[in-house]
């Protein structure tokens, strides 16, 4: 059988899993209890997985089921898949071209080296419901995957639409939040047993790149960036909840600003949609949160104070606070609000103007990167004058411009164009470098007066250097050619 699978997936504390089961949302009368082991299999090179898909055999009693999924992009919480399946007798995998197209891809000598790589054992309850005229089915999974004498926990919901509006997976995640705590899952099964095989422990996540196509339609590419940033917002999140990781706090601070750039650089295709400005608005006051940690972590290390027990105390209340409100629902339901605002919302339903939304994104990329370029070239002068608020705005327009071309930057694959490409975004990191001292300096200043400490920092003459080489680096870089250029 072949069909797409779409599901929400979220996940919870282990010590709510009993709560969110007694709660009467998830209860219906067709209700089911499985055991499921599942035998997950690739090639000793990973070409399985490396070729975008996995291959299980997963028991269910007397009933053995061989599933192969298309892995697809990185995902947050709405997982969208295409799957095929089929029973079989025993526990070896059958490929053929008729029933899968993974044998395709991965070629027959790969096929002939298939081996188990890890397992998952899990129990799971299974709810069907119809929730606002849609097909839901509920199921929650409490188990373990196993991998290299390695394990980790499982313990996660999945909402699967199977019939109806998908606004109504969204609508329902949110009455359960009001039960326990849910947030958006970022991992798969076969993403958790992969990374256990590869012993990489959890750590702040940078961005990901992007995967995009010249032809990409340019509101596929708007959601394609948005689930990306979403993702790299989550996976540091989950960090932050249960750590005091300055470079967690940091890249979930760089996941907001992409997320509101994506956001600025995409807008002509959001115009008319009143919900962009609320969902911008939410983004930058989560970010704010986190902006106190973020700046008492860069005072203590960048300027040697890590003995002052003032600013110590203070680092640990501000993170403190961070983990108050990301425990608190605003923050998960800001997720969920924007993942179905990008699935359903009126941008896409009731868009302004089609023919831009079904524009190359390659076309598409190049006018907004152009634009960027202009505006940096507009804001230039003001690096020769004193004033942190114009150094300031150029420091935000060289953030923007480095996140657009981290957003675009698999649609330009010539050599040419990356070499251009490492320039331009060489330039805009001095320049952000150098502005981002600037602003480290005055940002610096404020804290030790607030906690009525002693400031060393100002010097006037440093700061005038660093506007000159901002100054420079800016010139070169908008008077050579875009990378986005013939």
């Amino acid at each position: 059988m072949t069909h797409v699978e779409v599901e929400l997936k979220l996940e919870l504390d282990p010590a709510d899993v009993a709560a969110l089961l007694r709660s009467s949302r998830t209860r219906a009368s067709e209700d089911e209890s499985h055991h499921l082991v599942a035998t997950y299999f690739d090639t000793p090179d990973r070409a399985v997985w490396q070729s975008g898909y996995s291959l299980r055999i997963r028991r269910d009693g007397r009933r053995r089921i061989q599933t192969v999924k298309a892995s697809g992009e990185p995902a947050a919480g709405l997982f969208a898949r295409g799957e095929w399946e089929r029973a079989v007798c025993g526990d070896t995998p059958v490929l053929d071209a008729a029933s899968d197209p993974l044998l395709q891809a991965i070629g027959q000598e790969a096929a002939a080296r298939i081996a188990p790589v890890f397992v998952t054992d899990v129990k799971r309850r299974t709810s069907r419901f119809v929730f606002e005229g849609a097909d839901l089915e509920l199921s929650v999974d409490c188990g373990v995957v196993h991998a290299a004498e390695r394990a980790a926990p499982i313990v996660e919901l999945e909402l699967e639409l199977r019939a109806g509006d998908m606004r109504a997976l969204f609508d329902f995640a949110r009455q359960l939040d009001g039960h326990v705590p849910l947030r958006l899952a970022v991992h798969s099964k076969p993403e958790r047993g992969y990374a256990l095989l590869g012993g990489t422990a959890p750590g702040p996540a940078k961005a990901e790149p992007v995967p995009l196509t010249p032809a990409t339609p340019a509101a596929d590419a708007l959601c394609t960036i948005l689930r990306s940033c979403i993702r790299h917002y989550r996976l540091n999140e989950s960090l932050l909840l249960r750590s005091d990781d300055s470079e967690a706090v940091h890249q979930a601070r760089v996941a907001l600003r992409r997320l509101r750039t994506a956001l600025w650089v995409f807008r002509p295709l959001l115009r008319g949609d009143a919900d962009v400005r609320l969902l911008d608005l939410e983004l930058r006051r989560l970010a704010s949160v986190l902006g106190e940690a973020r700046n008492l972590d860069v005072l203590i290390a960048r300027f040697g104070l890590r003995s002052s027990p003032v600013l110590v105390t203070a680092r640990s209340r501000a993170y403190e606070h961070i983990r108050s409100e990301l425990e608190s629902a605003r923050p998960r339901i800001l997720m969920l609000d924007l993942l179905e605002w990008l699935s359903t919302g009126r941008w896409l339903n009731a868009p302004k103007d089609t023919d831009q939304m079904r524009e190359p994104v390659l076309a598409f990329a190049a006018r907004r990167l152009e634009r960027g370029r202009h505006r940096l070239k507009r804001l230039t002068p003001a690096l020769a004058e004193r004033g942190r608020r114009r150094s300031h705005r150029v420091r935000i327009e060289a953030k923007k411009a480095r996140y657009v071309a981290g957003f675009f930057t698999s649609l330009w694959a010539s050599r040419r164009a990356r070499v251009r490409l490492d320039k331009w975004l060489g330039k805009l990191e001095c320049v952000q470098d150098r502005l981002g001292e600037l602003n480290d300096l005055a940002v610096a200043r404020r804290i030790l007066k607030a906690h009525h400490l002693e400031s060393t920092l100002s010097r006037a003459g440093h700061a005038a250097s660093l506007r000159s080489e901002s100054r420079e680096a800016l010139e070169t870089l908008i008077d050579a050619p875009g990378f986005w250029t013939q």
